[in-house]
C-alpha cells in the first residue's frame, strides 16, 4: 500500500473535504504526531474490537491507515474488518484510553480535525495525546487529554503519494519543503529554475552574493523534524557546481542537520577546496571525496543518520560509492530530540571573513528525498 509525505497539518484539507458517504470517502493517509513523528497505529495490527490506538514508526500497513469519513469518523481497515477510532467506554475525563471498536456512529467516535494540527474529540471536547509528550518510543499509547499547545497533541497527514519507505521527497522545487515560503539572509536567492537539472522539470539555485559585511550568509530550504532519536534515516539528493566554480580553502556548506529544541549547529556538508567534507560540533569531521573534475556534472549524495546512544551510524556515499561510514557509534544529537535538514548554500567563511574565492556563489540541488533505505534514497533510482 502506498504511503504519503508530511507536507502541512491537516486543517485545511478537512476543511476542503467533501461531504460524501463513508464508503467513498477519500483514500486513508497515516497521521503522524508531530513530538514522536511517529504514526497514529493500531497495535498489533489487531482488527478485534477494543485494540489499543499507539504510536509505531511508520511503515505504510493498513493498522496505519486511516479514512476520515463525512461522519467525522476516523476509520482504519476495510470491509467486514473496518473499525472506528473510539474513546474507551464514551469517556470523558483527560487520560482516557483511545482504541477502535465496531463503527456505531456514537460521538465518541466523532473527532474534528482542527487547522492547528490538534485533534478533538466531539463526546469529550479533549485532544488526541500521545502520552507523555516529546519523542515518545514505539508503543506509546493514544489518550484524550485537556488540549495544549504541545506538538504531542498535533498531527499531520499527506498530500502526495509515495512509495513505503520514503518520508519526503521535493524534484526542484521550493513549495515542496516545509519552510516556504524561505527567507535568504541579505542578497540571498532561492529560486526555481529550468536548467541545470538533474531528472524532471526543475531545479533550485541556491545563491549568495558577499555584501562586504560579516553575519550569516544562508540560503537554504529546511524541512522540519525530519528524524527523531532511536530513527535510522537515509538523505538523498544530487547537487551541481558550476563549470565556472573556483575551488578556494574555504567552507561552502551545501547541506546540515540542525537539532531543534533546543536549536543549533550539528553536523554540516561542505566543498572546501577540491573535495566535499563533513564537519561540525557533532564529533564527526571527514573527507567524502574529491571532486576535482565534477564541475558542471551532477554529484549523487546519500547520508545515512541513525540515532542511537551506543549502536548508531553515520554513513556517506557519493555516486554510488560508500565514501565514509561510522557504524557501532554514539551519534545523539546534542541534547534534542529532533534533527531539521537544510539543503542550499550556506558560505560559513564569510561569517568573520571575506571570500577566498568568487563573490557570487551559487549551488544547486534536485531529487532530494529522506527514506528507511540506502536504495530509496539513492537519487540514480527514481
Amino acid at each position: 500500500m502506498p504511503r504519503r509525505v508530511i507536507i502541512v497539518l491537516f486543517g485545511l484539507l478537512a476543511a476542503l473535504a467533501p461531504a460524501v458517504p463513508a464508503a467513498a470517502a477519500d483514500p486513508p493517509v497515516t497521521l503522524v504526531g508531530q513530538a514522536s513523528l511517529r504514526c497514529l497505529t493500531v497495535q498489533s495490527l489487531s482488527t478485534e474490537p477494543g485494540a489499543k490506538a499507539i504510536v509505531w514508526d511508520c511503515n505504510g500497513k493498513a493498522n496505519q491507515e486511516w479514512t476520515y469519513t463525512d461522519a467525522q469518523e476516523l476509520r482504519v481497515y476495510s470491509g467486514s474488518d473496518v473499525k472506528c477510532l473510539d474513546v474507551q467506554g464514551r469517556g470523558t475525563a483527560p487520560g482516557t484510553a483511545v482504541q477502535t471498536w465496531n463503527c456505531t456512529g456514537a460521538t465518541n467516535q466523532k473527532w474534528t480535525l482542527n487547522a492547528n494540527g490538534t485533534i478533538t474529540g466531539h463526546h469529550s471536547g479533549l485532544c488526541l495525546d500521545v502520552t507523555g509528550g516529546g519523542v515518545s518510543p514505539n508503543g506509546t499509547e493514544v489518550k484524550i487529554q485537556t488540549c495544549t499547545t504541545g506538538t504531542n497533541q498535533k498531527w499531520a497527514r499527506p498530500l502526495a503519494d509515495l512509495p513505503a519507505g520514503v518520508y519526503f521527497q521535493d524534484t526542484g522545487t521550493l513549495t515542496g519543503w516545509n519552510s516556504f515560503p524561505q527567507k535568504p539572509q541579505k542578497q540571498g536567492v532561492l529560486r526555481t529554475v529550468g536548467s541545470p537539472v538533474y531528472k524532471g522539470a526543475t531545479a533550485i539555485e541556491a545563491r549568495q552574493t558577499y555584501i562586504n559585511e560579516g553575519g550569516g550568509y544562508h540560503s537554504e530550504t529546511i524541512q522540519h523534524r525530519t528524524q527523531a532519536v532511536g530513527q535510522d534515516r537515509y538523505y538523498g539528493q544530487a547537487i551541481y557546481l558550476p563549470p565556472t566554480w573556483q575551488f578556494h580553502n574555504q567552507n561552502v556548506t551545501f547541506q546540515q542537520w540542525s537539532p531543534e529544541d533546543p536549536e543549533g549547529p550539528w553536523e554540516l556538508m561542505y566543498v572546501q577546496n577540491d573535495e566535499l567534507r563533513l564537519g561540525g560540533s557533532g564529533g564527526f569531521a571527514a573527507t567524502l571525496g574529491k571532486i576535482t573534475n565534477l564541475r558542471g556534472t551532477w554529484i549523487r549524495i546519500v547520508t545515512r543518520l541513525k540515532f542511537h546512544a551506543t549502536d548508531g551510524a553515520f554513513e556517506v556515499w557519493v555516486n554510488g560509492q560508500k565514501t565514509w561510514s561510522r557504524t557501532g557509534v554514539a551519534v545523539l544529537p546534542k541534547t534534542s530530540q529532533t534533527v531539521r535538514w537544510s539543503s542550499g548554500i550556506y558560505c560559513t567563511g564569510w561569517r568573520e571573513g571575506t571570500p577566498s574565492g568568487q563573490s557570487v556563489l551559487s549551488i544547486y540541488h534536485d531529487h532530494a528525498r529522506i527514506t528507511a533505505s540506502y536504495a530509496l534514497a539513492e537519487p540514480a533510482n527514481w
